[in-house]
């Protein structure tokens, strides 16, 4: 395994179910459907227990009718397979902490090491081990609890390494710290290309070298930081819809500042710790999924607290004031919600889905295909080369010209390809593209993407 970027785990997941059904894109959308129904489980039950029913019943509305949530249910990416292992962590560890059960403290500590095997800020995580011991036993039963999670995360950390060295894998990413490089070191231009990552690979080649390179720049800009991303999470409607984001916030501190018992301490530490390893990577709110449901069970504790405190006889009455306007809010942001992740859906999709077909009837596999991604080809069987960064179309014709030897040489210029090859983007127009290339094919909407052949005698297109 090559792990670039991402640790192992997900990618295992996903071949131990490729064979089920021959499609690596509907291998990971079923992994996303039942992570997502996983999630929605852990959350209610865990809350339940810390919080209430109102906490549980607000965390379960509140990821129904997250557009975030419902998006990232739909998506092939390991995004709710890992809020799945996150939330499973501690509703089983608070399991074991309440039934005083070293055989779940190991299932915890099983499940928090997998956590960590599939992304690299399931670190914050590994503040579980440490749960232990604050229960109400003595110090030697504390122990043993504390040997188990501990031993369970090793065995699972310890067969990995064993399977890393018998295939020739690397035990975690390679290139982890270029993450951390393009958020405080980022090349000019987009920092996100596949040139600018290349760039930051050779100019880094550790974690240390980033962190030791300027380590005042890296303290501000994260300071400054997570403020930011805290408004953007606490203050918009990225995570939650407004009726209940409303309450969010007061919900928390009624709910984990006035606990029944030690854990929900516990886990606000660990989500602020969660919180704070983030603060090290660029904003992106699929990072935050963890939050919805926290934000959401102190809602309904809020609710509850409001409700409460209403006089018996006007209860009624309030409930119509108060809590009808919110459900009708929440069903109208709940339907806008799933309109938008169907959009957005069949609008990420239409291009790939219009594009693969018609180009599987037209491209001989035993070619190249040029793209800057690898979805297509992958798709059609076919040999990828990366869309190079040239100055200029002749640049591109030289390049273009050395893959003739290597079979029929096709080039597909669709919205990624307008986006960063800007310096050829008379590609992007049959009508402008050089006598040198024939077209095969384009969208059935203008000029979103057209698909070429290379041609090293140009004729009639």
């Amino acid at each position: 395994m090559l792990l670039e970027f991402h640790p192992p785990f997900y990618s295992i997941i996903l071949a131990s179910f490729h064979g089920l059904f021959r499609d690596w894109f509907t291998t990971g959308l079923l992994v996303s459907c039942l992570s997502s129904a996983i999630v929605l489980i852990t959350s209610f039950v865990f809350f339940y227990h810390v919080g209430g029913r109102y906490a549980a019943w607000g965390s379960l509305v509140g990821l129904m009718s997250s557009r975030l949530f419902l998006t990232c249910s739909s998506y092939a990416t390991q995004d709710m397979f890992f809020l799945a292992l996150y939330s499973s962590c501690f509703l089983v560890a608070f399991l074991a902490m309440q039934r005083e059960s070293r055989i779940l403290w190991g299932v915890t500590g099983v499940v928090s090491a997998c956590a960590l095997l599939t992304r690299a800020n399931g670190l914050s995580l590994m503040i579980l081990l440490v749960f232990p011991w604050f229960q109400s036993r003595n110090v030697r039963d504390r122990l043993k609890d504390f040997a188990c999670i501990l031993a369970a995360c090793i065995l699972v950390l310890a067969a990995w390494w064993i399977v890393a060295k018998v295939t020739g894998s690397p035990f975690g990413t390679q290139y982890g710290h270029v993450n951390l490089a393009m958020r405080y070191f980022p090349s000019e231009g987009d920092p996100f290309t596949i040139e600018a990552r290349q760039h930051l690979i050779s100019r880094f080649s550790s974690y240390k070298d980033v962190l030791l390179h300027d380590p005042k720049h890296i303290a501000v800009t994260y300071v400054k930081d997570c403020f930011k991303y805290l408004q953007q999470n606490f203050l918009s409607t990225e995570l939650l819809t407004f009726p209940i984001l409303l309450f969010s916030l007061p919900g928390i501190f009624i709910l984990f500042l006035k606990p029944r018992n030690i854990f929900p301490v516990l886990f606000l530490v660990a989500t602020i710790f969660q919180i704070g390893l983030l603060g090290f990577k660029e904003y992106e709110s699929r990072f935050y999924l963890f939050l919805i449901p926290v934000l959401a069970a102190g809602a309904g504790v809020c609710i509850q607290y409001i409700y409460a405190q209403i006089p018996r006889g006007w209860k009624q009455i309030a409930a119509l004031i108060l809590f009808l306007p919110i459900l009708i809010s929440g069903v109208k942001e709940t339907r806008y919600a799933l309109a938008g992740t169907y959009e957005d859906l069949h609008a990420q999709d239409e291009e790939l889905g219009e594009a693969i077909p018609t180009a599987r009837k037209l491209v001989d596999p035993t070619g190249v295909f040029v793209c800057r991604k690898e979805h297509i080809p992958f798709y059609l069987g076919i040999q990828h080369a990366k869309f190079p960064d040239v100055g200029n179309l002749e640049e591109f014709h030289v390049w273009v010209n050395g893959l003739a030897g290597n079979g029929p040489v096709y080039i597909y210029f669709g919205s990624d390809e307008k986006r960063n090859r800007t310096r050829v983007s008379e590609l992007g127009s049959a009508e402008k593209a050089p006598d040198w290339l024939k077209t095969l094919a384009k969208s059935r909407v203008r000029n979103k993407w057209i698909l070429y052949r290379y041609d090293p005698l140009p004729g009639k297109k």
